[in-house]
């Protein structure tokens, strides 16, 4: 009877030293193991990313102005539109912001501004410095979403007799900011060093790589000796699954003009 009660706790005893091996080899073999991301998963990680450093809108605001009598003043005598900045501080950054006037024949004239005393200043354009003319002008400021927190309402300084300005329905354009995609490169994936960076800011899964280029054309195939890199560090092993996708965009200026992008994106 003792003999089979020891048969029993050799067992138990045995079975318990398996539990443990067992155990231990899932502990010291876990931290090995590698999560599985699918190609969407990788794609979706550096487009949302992209998009969130890239985007860009621009707001488009025409006003008309009125003149029943008057002339338009000459450039030393003053300014005769302006608008209140509230939002950001006396000198903000005016690289997001343009100031013209349409012509009767549709073309756009470039209208100096200046900033001032919480104002933004917007002078005559040269064409019509001093002139009687009479009737409804059109003019157009553009300015950036992100730069210009506010509404950018326009009103007149006392430069005219009589005088009656309407702002216009404000369009709003989006696209892929020029001058941000141009730096892109120099500012987050000059080395290797800045492209781990660039990987964990950006959460992208560890052990996983990609590549990353542009080229400004709506037309497949394009020409490769056209294609700017914005993120090329790595290479493909060569028993690398590589996945692909490309996708078209379009780049925005404060201009308002739109320009026929494609991004190639590798991932593996």
């Amino acid at each position: 009877m003792n003999k089979k009660g020891a048969n029993h706790i050799d067992w138990a005893v045995s079975m318990g030293i398996f539990l443990v091996y067992i155990l231990s080899m899932f502990i010291l073999i876990q931290p090995g193991i590698q999560p599985f991301y699918s190609e969407d998963n990788l794609f979706q990680v550096v487009e949302s990313q992209l998009d969130l450093d890239l985007d860009y809108e621009i707001l488009r605001a025409p006003i008309y102005l009125d003149i029943i009598s008057g002339a338009f003043p000459a450039a030393s005598s003053g300014v005769y539109i302006q608008t209140e900045l509230t939002d950001f501080g006396l000198n903000p950054d005016m690289s997001d912001l343009r100031f013209v006037y349409i012509t009767p024949e549709g073309q756009e004239v470039e209208a100096p501004f200046l900033v001032k005393n919480g104002f933004i200043l917007f002078n005559s354009p040269y064409p019509l410095q001093s002139q009687k003319i009479e009737g409804t002008h059109t003019f157009v400021i553009y300015y950036s979403k992100d730069k210009f927190k506010q509404t950018l309402v326009p009103t007149l300084s006392k430069l005219f007799e009589k005088k009656i300005i309407t702002p216009g329905t404000i369009e709003h354009l989006k696209g892929i900011n020029e001058r941000e995609l141009k730096d892109f490169a120099t500012l987050n994936c000059s080395d290797l060093e800045s492209y781990e960076e660039l990987k964990e800011a950006w959460n992208f899964p560890i052990g996983k790589e990609f590549s990353l280029y542009y080229v400004t054309t709506e037309k497949l195939p394009y020409d490769m000796n056209k294609i700017v890199y914005l993120c090329n560090q790595v290479r493909p092993y060569d028993q690398s699954d590589v996945f692909v996708k490309e996708w078209s965009d379009w780049i925005l200026n404060i201009n308002g003009t739109l320009a026929p992008i494609i991004f190639n994106l590798q991932v593996w």
